[in-house]
């Protein structure tokens, strides 16, 4: 709901010439984040997009940084519409414009608004052999 309050894919889309429906899923980031059920993020999916026909996307753009986490429910729920991950498109701008003048001494930082166990764990598991830090910012 933040992003698509903040209007950065819709502007960014209406820059060049397209409109987009945009759809808020209220709690799924939460329940991604707090380590919920396959199911019970299955079902908050299944909701928010139960009153949209599955055939009027061209293509569902996974606009959080949580729900690449869980892109294989959405491919479940959605079937065979193309889904697209700009977290992908955003490394490699990085990489672009830091490339080769910056590698190999970065830090990997987490920055969260509540801290989560759940969230640890996740991080751990992702990254069980880098070295990284997770500051709580309220």
């Amino acid at each position: 709901p933040a992003t698509i309050r903040s209007g950065i894919y819709q502007n960014a889309f209406h820059l060049i010439g397209k409109d987009i429906t945009t759809v808020a899923i209220d709690d799924l980031a939460a329940a991604i984040e707090f380590g919920e059920s396959r199911e019970k993020i299955k079902q908050i999916v299944v909701n928010a997009f139960a009153s949209i026909p599955k055939d009027s996307f061209d293509v569902v753009i996974l606009a959080c940084t949580h729900y690449p986490l869980v892109s294989d429910v959405f491919a479940e729920v959605l079937g065979d519409v193309p889904i697209f991950d700009p977290a992908m498109a955003v490394a490699e701008r990085v990489e672009s414009q830091l490339w080769p003048r910056e590698s190999g001494y970065g830090q990997t930082r987490f920055v969260i608004s509540k801290d989560s166990e759940p969230f640890r764990r996740l991080v751990a598991q992702l990254f069980p052999n880098k070295k990284y830090s997770i500051e709580v910012v309220e």
